[in-house]
């Protein structure tokens, strides 16, 4: 952007308005935005005065996620011109979007004021929905979603936003209406075909989720977040080479995604390829240290290959770092009791029925520690739950049949199927 360009520009913003800068912000590649930056800077330095310069200049570094520089100006352009709420509605975005510590409360704040100075603002309506969405405070998003669908009914994002409000909560139906009504009105927007593919995926729906995942792939080749979700999807489906093949598109894409690593990793281990899993889950650790999931998985394929000193070291480093992973739990469980330390695989199988009651496999899984003890009644118990929560259970079947036997008890008619 050069000078001609600039007043090109606040022509477009006079006679379209501030919210053009929106809809152009995704075309300005760097050489634009850094040529840009150094046009204002001289602008600004001639004339520090006019808030839209700052404005133009905020938005120039947020395109090149320059967030510190944008807050502060917008702050300058807020200073200048207290009064209008498209700069509160984008110093409230910037807030939101700040790494790695977002300020929610300062987001909320500007939205709020945005929505006082214009209640009609769809963009601050939209914006504060997506921060209280951050803050899994679905409801509030939602309402604000609503609100904005209320003031512009022909605009997609809105549509979008609390689809995915909806899919968070595990609401699929309503998330895939909105998402329905959003492509309806943009067809050509890949992040619509994506989210909805998550909400079918959520429902089981394994061939509309990975029809949309492939739409999403056809608008936008480079969306690696599509190729994740396709390849989470194949996986599901025990079609562990097509999901090998996403998450190696991934992570061509996106070397630095530890997520890939990890989910490639899962589809080598589904294929008893330990060695491999071990060094997808050692990148994956190695890229985020404070992956949990990544050692509880990695915990898991020296499991699986009887490795049982690792397999509890990082189990142990997973519950370290989020004492609440119940998978990490389940399996260090299933580690002592290979090694028959029934007392500590109690304790974990008993964390895991906290966070989890109807897991089905862990209270047989307590239920064959109690048997080994020789506790019978208790073994039963939890072969019962078991049973219970998951009818076709064949290791709580066959497990219950051992335990009456031992307790003197006649068999029950389910043991004997």
């Amino acid at each position: 952007m050069n000078a001609d360009s600039l007043i090109e520009l606040k022509n477009r913003i006079a006679g379209q308005g501030k919210e053009v800068l929106l809809r152009l912000h995704d075309s300005w590649d760097a050489g634009y935005v850094l040529d840009g930056i150094e046009t204002l800077n001289e602008t600004i330095r001639l004339n520090p005065g006019n808030p839209l310069d700052h404005c133009i200049r905020g938005e120039l570094h947020a395109r090149v996620f320059e967030v510190d520089e944008a807050i502060e100006d917008f702050s300058e352009a807020i200073r200048l011109d207290p009064n209008e709420a498209f700069y509160h509605s984008r110093r409230g975005r910037l807030w939101r979007e700040k790494s790695p510590s977002p300020d929610y409360d300062a987001s909320i704040r500007d939205f709020d004021e945005a929505i006082r100075l214009d209640p009609n603002s769809y963009l601050a309506y939209t914006g504060r929905g997506l921060t209280y969405e951050a803050q899994s405070q679905y409801d509030k998003a939602i309402k604000d979603f609503d609100e904005a669908i209320r003031l512009d009914p022909g605009r997609d994002e809105a549509y979008g936003f609390r689809g995915e409000a909806y899919q968070k909560q595990g609401l699929y139906d309503k998330a895939i209406k909105d998402f329905d009504e959003a492509i309806r009105l943009d067809p050509e927007y890949a992040w619509l075909y994506a989210s909805r593919g998550i909400a079918y995926q959520g429902q089981g729906l394994y061939d509309k989720a990975i029809n949309d995942f492939d739409e999403t792939i056809r608008l936008d080749p480079e969306f690696a977040w599509a190729y994740a979700h396709r390849g989470e999807t194949y996986q599901e489906q025990g079609l562990y080479d097509k999901a090998i093949n996403d998450f190696d598109e991934v992570i061509r894409l996106k070397p630095e995604s530890d997520l890939a690593y990890a989910y490639r990793g899962e589809a080598y281990q589904e294929q008893g390829l330990y060695d491999k899993a071990i060094k997808d889950f050692d990148e994956a650790i190695r890229l985020d240290p404070e992956y949990d999931l990544a050692y509880a998985c990695r915990g898991e394929a020296y499991r699986e290959q009887g490795l049982y000193d690792k397999a509890i070291n990082d189990f142990d480093e997973a519950i370290r770092l989020n004492s609440d992973n119940a998978f990490a739990h389940a399996s260090r469980g299933e580690a002592y009791r290979s090694l028959e330390r029934y007392d500590e695989a109690i304790m974990d199988f008993d964390e895991v029925l906290a966070l989890e009651p109807g897991n089905s496999s862990v209270h047989a899984s307590r239920g064959e520690v109690y048997r080994q003890q020789g506790q019978f009644d208790k073994a039963i118990a939890d072969f019962d739950k078991a049973l219970e929560l998951d009818p076709g259970n064949a290791f709580a079947i066959e497990k219950r049949g051992l335990a009456e036997i031992k307790a003197k008890q006649k068999p029950s008619t389910t043991a004997k199927l």
